[in-house]
């Protein structure tokens, strides 16, 4: 069954009620002739067409309540949708979180990597220059 929007049920409940109130009221005014057995024929017209009203109010209501509840029930499949995407989304985060986390951590260890390599490639051109000194010096102060 297709969902209707509320203006729909809306129309059809005004018009079956005022079907309903003018109906009864043409039955009120016949009734009494009605008992006199003048307008027999007229208020039974009358009274069928009422309790065909009534019918179509019930069914309307019935119909309306079966909305009602297929409406509920695709409520609770987005409700569902929504919280396992929550949940999702969620887990999703972390594991980015986790990931950025690690990014930079790797980042801060490959700088920690190159100040560690700049360290021991300077040490090594003052230990260059040392020895190139020693060995200028012992050479030229021998010659």
């Amino acid at each position: 069954m297709s969902i209707k929007p509320p203006d729909e049920y809306k129309k059809k409940y005004e018009s079956l009620f005022n079907n309903f109130n003018s109906s009864l009221e043409n039955m009120a005014k016949i009734y009494p002739s009605y008992k006199l057995d003048t307008n027999k024929d007229t208020y039974l017209t009358d009274k069928k067409k009422f309790f065909s009203i009534k019918d179509h109010i019930n069914k309307l209501i019935h119909s309306l309540s079966n909305s009602v509840e297929d409406t509920r029930k695709e409520i609770d499949v987005v409700n569902n949708t929504i919280n396992s995407l929550d949940k999702e989304h969620t887990k999703l985060t972390k594991e980015f979180n986790k990931l950025n986390n690690l990014d930079l951590a790797a980042k801060g260890a490959l700088d920690d990597q190159e100040v560690h390599s700049r360290q021991i490639y300077i040490s090594n051109i003052i230990l260059l220059l040392i020895i190139v000194s020693h060995i200028g010096l012992y050479y030229f102060g021998k010659i």
